[in-house]
């Protein structure tokens, strides 16, 4: 019970079952649990976890990791995610094909026989 009340959680949880730990989480001057961090900033409790665990502290422990690939097609460059939008491919199939090696249209061409040579068209 000491370490719960010197550690600051909350009066709600002072009687948690033995065993139960909550992790606070400060940031700036707020301070919240894992969970109510993932709400808020749409990460998931996992990943916050993980992180905090491998000694990540501060905003650093929300960033955004994934690098946002670009792509040039008849001019306009887009990123994966935007392309699916705009030809209604899905995203995974557009990422395969990239890692494949596809680039400009070939990345949003049709892949059946009949339509191999038809292209997606629309207004860029």
């Amino acid at each position: 019970m000491r370490y719960r009340i010197e550690s600051a959680w909350s009066e709600k949880d002072l009687l948690l079952p033995v065993g139960v730990q909550k992790v606070y989480i400060n940031v700036g001057d707020e301070t919240k649990t894992i969970k109510e961090w993932s709400k808020e900033k749409g990460i998931s409790e996992t990943v916050i976890s993980k992180r905090y665990k491998s000694g990540i502290r501060g905003e650093k422990l929300f960033e955004y990791k994934r690098k946002v690939i670009q792509v040039e097609i008849d001019g306009a460059i887009k990123s994966l995610v935007e392309w699916s939008k705009v030809t209604g491919i899905d995203r995974s199939t557009l990422w395969k094909r990239y890692k494949k090696g596809l680039r400009g249209k070939d990345l949003i061409s049709l892949g059946t026989k009949e339509q191999s040579d038809y292209q997606l068209s629309w207004d860029l």
